[in-house]
């Protein structure tokens, strides 16, 4: 028993299945009904346009899809080092917030910090810079810390469409200075 129907989706072939093809799925006593969309113009032999088009894509995806990969990595990378910045700012503002150390050795502290930690860091693109600020009379120290990365940028050049530029990825850390007599050592308030 076979019958053609209009559907919104094209036409369909509505057909009756014997029992022994349903396995006992169904219990319809009637036997089930299956509805199977008639091929439209398309018949297994014509799939060299879709081949064509799984080619193209692919080949778009083999060089976008590093690009992206690339991206993701940098970017974390860049995140990892602010926040590593950000840790040696922090620490040398402690230590130059006793007044008992000298910004020399804050320096060095904070090189040697950068340096051996992970991601290593050229000790030549590492900026350092101390000072001291009043806030309502009271002496606060201000530590700057920034390193250098290249990041890359759109140019106008056609045949050259990607170039990089050098920037500083700067951090800042304040801390109040201490209470303490010249002279007197040092012993935290408990």
């Amino acid at each position: 028993m076979k019958s053609k129907l209009k559907s919104r989706s094209g036409p369909c072939e509505i057909r009756r299945i014997s029992r022994t093809q349903t396995r006992g799925f169904h219990r319809n006593p009637s036997g089930p009904l299956e509805i199977a969309k008639q091929s439209q113009g398309l018949s297994p032999g014509n799939s060299s346009n879709s081949s064509g088009q799984a080619m193209a894509e692919m080949i778009i995806c083999l060089i976008v899809l590093p690009l992206f990969i690339t991206a993701i990595v940098r970017f974390g990378q860049t995140l990892i080092i602010q926040q590593r910045l950000l840790m040696a700012a922090k620490h040398g503002v402690i230590l130059r917030s006793t007044n008992l150390v000298a910004d020399t050795y804050v320096k060095s502290e904070i090189k040697k910090f950068l340096r051996d930690g992970t991601p290593k860091m050229e000790s030549s693109k590492i900026t350092i810079s101390l000072s001291k600020i009043t806030y309502f009379g009271n002496p606060i120290s201000k530590v700057t810390v920034g390193y250098k990365i290249k990041v890359p940028k759109f140019s106008n050049n056609f045949f050259k469409p990607f170039s990089t530029e050098q920037i500083t990825l700067k951090e800042d850390a304040y801390c109040a200075h201490l209470r303490r007599l010249p002279g007197t050592p040092y012993t935290p308030d408990f």
